[in-house]
């Protein structure tokens, strides 16, 4: 299936409540499922307020994606590249920490939606500045005859 702006749009919106939810009950000491959390690391706070700036990045991107796709794709490219190796750091970390194989599944399932929109941010910019898209430069006449570069 390929996704649209508007499909991505929802997604990128979609990533930044979830995960500005769930960094929002870690910062407030709150578990998502269950009684409040006995006690909060720091190093989970620390992550938390970082997740929640990518958080607000993605609603960002979400609400001017049109925009970003076509002037400033990088920006969008730089977003996910930095959220995809936030998740490879968070769950090395994690890892290192618990030891346990199974602290791997929230990072895994972060880094391939990072790469899957990493995609298709590369394929719906490309369409973006095809020369089909781009405004006509203008003749003294009026008359549109070339795209603009």
């Amino acid at each position: 299936m390929r996704e649209t702006v508007g499909s991505m749009r929802a997604y990128f919106i979609l990533v930044a409540i979830v995960g500005g939810a769930r960094s929002i009950f870690v910062l407030m000491n709150r578990s998502i499922f269950g009684p409040p959390a006995a006690s909060v690391p720091v190093v989970a706070q620390v992550g938390a307020g970082i997740d929640l700036a990518f958080a607000l990045g993605f609603l960002v991107a979400g609400v001017f994606l049109t925009k970003l796709l076509r002037d400033l794709p990088g920006l969008l490219k730089g977003l996910l590249f930095a959220t995809a190796g936030m998740q490879i750091l968070v769950g090395g970390i994690l890892f290192a920490s618990v030891g346990q194989p199974t602290v791997l599944v929230v990072p895994a399932i972060g880094l391939l939606i990072s790469l899957y929109l990493l995609i298709n941010v590369y394929r719906l910019s490309a369409a973006e500045q095809s020369p089909e898209k781009r405004p006509l430069a203008h003749d003294e006449d009026g008359v549109a005859d070339q795209p603009r570069e």
